[in-house]
């Protein structure tokens, strides 16, 4: 008899403690699936203006909005960092959106890029200076 009631609270204990842990994954899993969204807008909003396209202020904003609820503190810190320059078209302002990018990556489980390749992707190749054989 003490074998079956030990039976049956090992059975509920693993049932309820595989029901807490597909909770916490989904959970886990919706806020990742969220945050991606509201990145992919913040970035996508900056490009979208740098193209001066139509509701680009308004992606933007929307996916910051998102940030503020999905990201934590050092991303979201990040992206105020660039959002004080919010400029593209400066060094300082690309080094800032580049600091929030790889702070997203991070906070997404992703290794965080060198430098000049993370450049390359978000603005272009740098130019890049002749040598003096070059000229």
């Amino acid at each position: 008899m003490s074998e079956l009631i030990v039976t049956v609270l090992a059975a509920l204990g693993g049932v309820a403690l595989g029901a807490f842990l597909t909770r916490r994954n989904e959970k886990r899993a919706t806020s990742e699936r969220l945050l991606t969204e509201a990145l992919d807008d913040i970035v996508g909003g900056i490009n979208d203006a740098a193209n001066q396209m139509p509701g680009a202020q308004a992606r933007y904003a929307s996916g910051m909005s998102r940030l503020a609820l999905h990201g934590g503190a050092a991303l979201a810190g990040s992206f105020r960092a660039w959002q004080d320059v919010a400029n593209t078209g400066t060094e300082e302002g690309r080094l800032a959106l580049a600091e929030a990018v790889q702070q997203a990556r991070c906070s997404l489980g992703h290794e965080r890029l060198d430098e000049e390749s993370l450049h390359a992707l978000l603005f272009g190749a740098r130019s890049r200076r002749a040598s003096p054989l070059e000229q």
